[in-house]
């Protein structure tokens, strides 16, 4: 029992260490590409695209934060139902986080056409799954409010979890797969990569096979861990959780990988937002850097495609950078408007002729000197 009590000890600090450094990370990419823009002269887009980055982003806090708060009592060794709720909802943020990435992908993809049907799968399969969670945590609370163990229990409550959460994510996982592939093709055939290296073409490419294999791995490992089981569960056989080894395995291989893995990956795929700051008022169409619209609209496959690869080609940056990008732009914005000289009225069409081309009048006279001189030879 005392190295038991050791393995979860363990558990919960490795666990709260993952967490509180994934939290980190998304508070600190929500903050500076979301929120600390230039929304006077930048204002944020409210395109699908944009929202679904967005949402990816906060369901993803919302899990590391209830991992948390799941991971720092397990620490010090304490478990019950009430904690183990936070872990259960975090499993389902992270299942809705994921499904943003298919939404996003399908949007763009489909843009405009056909987008509306996959949301409302999504959002269906998030809905049902959430109220299924929040029933099983009630019941779970219920029993151990009777006194009742929960852990060993044989109405365990949560066990058909299990399978419900496997199903869900088994959609996800083909979704994911389905509009990935696709997403890849559509990048290889795309007529912006015409007059780019193809070094880069296959390293963007190469960014979304990696991405998508794992996120494909981690998704039916946790699958297959948890059908097998749902089944261990259901024909009475208790998994040896008395195993420090085995307890491990489980945290290993059933959360830690298919949570982090795939969050790393999607959060440095889905794009940084960097390039918000660089948007125009009207929708989020991009600009170049003489402030020319480019040809491209963000309601359209093209448009949403190239906004999606341009975030892929634009680095992360830290947020004093982003800071001094603003502060260099208000200051160039105010400089440009003490030295702006308003442009000259047109003038008469003559008027410029005679001024840009002097050599206009130089010419005749060159002209009639060598029909003069033509003539005096002649006459010699």
């Amino acid at each position: 029992m005392e190295d038991l009590g050791a393995t979860i000890q363990g558990i919960g600090i490795t666990g709260t260490f993952l967490f509180a450094v994934m939290l980190a990370i998304i508070s600190w990419r929500i903050c500076v590409f979301y929120f600390l823009q230039d929304t006077q002269h930048a204002p944020l887009p409210t395109s699908t695209t944009f929202t679904a980055k967005l949402c990816f982003h906060i369901f993803l806090f919302m899990a590391a934060l209830l991992d948390l708060c799941y991971y720092i009592p397990l620490s010090r060794e304490l478990v019950s139902a009430g904690f183990y709720s936070a872990h259960l909802m975090a499993q389902w943020a992270e299942l809705a986080a994921f499904s943003m990435i298919v939404i996003l992908w399908a949007r763009l993809l489909n843009a405009p056409r056909g987008k509306d049907s996959v949301v409302t799968y999504v959002v269906a399969l998030d809905a049902f799954t959430l109220i299924y969670t929040l029933i099983v945590i009630c019941l779970a609370i219920v029993v151990q409010q009777n006194g009742d163990q929960w852990v060993t229990s044989s109405n365990q409550p949560f066990v058909f979890f299990f399978f419900v959460q496997a199903v869900a994510l088994f959609a996800c996982c083909l979704a994911l797969l389905y509009h990935g592939i696709s997403l890849q093709y559509l990048v290889r055939n795309h007529p912006r990569w015409d007059p780019i290296r193809r070094e880069r073409r296959l390293r963007t490419v190469l960014r979304i096979n990696i991405t998508l294999m794992a996120c494909t791995v981690c998704f039916l490992l946790r699958v297959v861990l948890l059908l097998a089981r749902f089944i261990q569960a259901e024909s009475h056989q208790q998994a040896r959780f008395s195993d420090p080894a085995t307890l491990i395995n489980w945290y290993i291989w059933c959360n830690w990988v298919p949570d982090c893995l795939p969050a790393c990956f999607l959060l440095y795929t889905v794009g940084n937002g960097g390039g918000q700051a660089r948007r125009n008022i009207d929708g989020g169409v991009p600009t170049s850097k003489n402030g020319s619209k480019m040809a491209m609209t963000s309601n359209t496959r093209a448009g949403a495609l190239n906004s999606y690869l341009r975030d892929w080609e634009e680095p992360l940056i830290s947020p004093f950078e982003t800071y001094k990008s603003v502060v260099n732009q208000k200051i160039w914005h105010s400089n440009a408007m003490d030295h702006y000289i308003p442009p000259h009225p047109a003038e008469p069409a003559t008027e410029i002729n005679e001024r840009v081309s002097p050599a206009a009048e130089v010419v005749p006279l060159i002209e009639a000197a060598a029909r003069g001189a033509l003539r005096a030879e002649a006459s010699t």
